[in-house]
């Protein structure tokens, strides 16, 4: 028989905002394997995912660099990134330039996860400093955007890539 303290444990496992937002990614492997998702879905959920990004970004109740509050993370931030990646899975048919860099970026997305959170420290860091007080405010979550990118992407580039 399991004890109460079990049971909220499971409950708060299931109910944490990482793991719904890795089960809307097991949905949609499921869904896109099995062949049930319509290739015209593709441009509506990468604008609703986008939209849904900007959307959460701006009006999110936010913990300023730990991120959003967990009650509302998977609305804000899980649902229009799966929207994403909804998008994403049909990207391979496409032939553009942009579309060979998002799939490089998609090769490197394990570099881009386990580096991301290294960047992200040293952003948390440097933004507390006075050395950027007077810089306007959108610069920083950029820079810090595209400097994640540039480590990840080195990284595979360096590490992962020729291991492959």
């Amino acid at each position: 028989m399991r004890t109460y303290y079990q049971r909220a444990n499971t409950r708060d496992f299931l109910t944490n905002p990482i793991a719904l937002e890795f089960g809307f990614g097991i949905i949609l492997a499921i869904v896109f394997t099995r062949g049930r998702l319509p290739k015209k879905f593709a441009t509506s959920a990468l604008l609703l995912g986008l939209a849904g990004i900007v959307a959460g970004t701006l009006f999110a109740k936010s913990r300023g660099t730990n991120g959003l509050e967990p009650d509302i993370r998977f609305l804000a931030w899980g649902l229009p990134t799966a929207a994403l990646v909804c998008s994403s899975l049909f990207i391979r048919e496409r032939k553009s330039r942009a579309a060979r860099i998002l799939l490089h970026l998609g090769d490197a997305s394990y570099s881009l996860c386990l580096t991301h959170a290294i960047v992200m420290t040293c952003y948390a860091k440097v933004i507390r400093t006075s050395l950027v007080s007077n810089l306007p405010p959108l610069v920083w979550p950029l820079a810090a955007v595209a400097f994640s990118r540039a480590v990840g992407l080195g990284t595979y580039q360096c590490i992962e890539l020729p291991y492959e």
